[in-house]
Order: structure tokens, then C-alpha cells, then sequence
């Protein structure tokens, strides 16, 4: 089957792209998960951010608040498709992961003591995982398909 003239290239995984039309749809399809899985990481941040901001501790609201700006930011990037949203996404996705692991390893004693903020930054780190997904998701269709080397 391999050197039949009917053979197919192979596609790298990506078997239902084979036409451009289908890449689009899986393009916008992924984009429209990617920007509502970020408004509800921002929706989850201004959440956690309302108590810190009530409190003493304004600091860790405010960072929360940082926080949901960047995603609504990485939201709009993803929208306007524009070229450094990949860089971005991953990169804001690494570094806001790290520091809600960090916020939780600190303040929480185990999993029974979640407080209402520690859930929402759970469920924030589940989301953020999804959205990186999605960005490799975008970055790997946007590659050119096989192309057979010429002889």
C-alpha cells in the first residue's frame, strides 16, 4: 500500500483537516472554547478576588484582579487572532498555574480545608490546562499539511 499511487500522505494525527474547510471550522471551533474557558477564568479570579478585597489582605486581591485581566486580554488576542496570542496564552497559562499551586500549597492544609477562593482557583487551574490545550490545539492546525517530498 505504500507505494501504490492511491496512498495517502500521512496527516500527523490531524485526519478529519484534510481540507481547508474543515481546518476553518476546527480553527473557530477552538477559538470559541479557548475565549469562554478565559471569561470564565476571569469570572473565577474576580470571585476570589471580592474576599481579599474586603479584607485586610487587598494585596492578594489585587493580584487576582491582575489576573483576570490578563485572561480577558488573552481572551481578546485569541479573537482578533492576533500572531502572539499562541506566546501568550501558554506563557500566561504557565505563570498564573504556578502561582494559584503556590497560593494553595501556602494557605490551605489539605484538601478538606479548601476555602470558597481555594475551589474557584481549582477549578481556574483546570480551566487554564483546557485553554493551553487549545492553544497547541490552534498552533498545530495552523501548520501547513504534509506535503510529499519531491524526488
Amino acid at each position: 500500500m505504500e507505494g501504490s499511487a492511491g496512498a495517502r500522505p500521512p496527516t500527523r494525527g490531524w485526519a478529519f483537516t484534510d481540507t481547508p474547510e474543515a481546518r476553518r471550522s476546527l480553527v473557530e471551533k477552538t477559538r470559541l472554547v479557548s475565549v469562554v474557558l478565559c471569561l470564565h477564568v476571569s469570572a473565577f479570579q474576580l470571585i476570589a478576588a471580592a474576599p481579599s478585597l474586603q479584607g485586610y489582605e487587598a494585596s492578594g486581591g489585587v493580584f487576582f484582579l491582575a489576573i483576570a485581566g490578563l485572561y480577558l486580554a488573552l481572551g481578546l488576542a485569541l479573537v482578533m487572532e492576533w500572531r502572539g496570542s499562541m506566546i501568550f496564552g501558554l506563557s500566561l497559562v504557565a505563570f498564573s498555574i504556578l502561582i494559584w499551586i503556590l497560593i494553595l500549597a501556602s494557605g490551605q492544609g489539605g484538601i478538606g480545608a479548601l476555602s470558597r477562593i481555594g475551589w474557584f482557583l481549582i477549578l481556574s487551574i483546570a480551566e487554564a490546562v483546557v485553554i493551553a490545550s487549545g492553544v497547541i490545539v490552534l498552533r498545530q492546525i495552523r501548520r501547513p499539511p504534509w506535503t510529499p517530498a519531491s524526488t
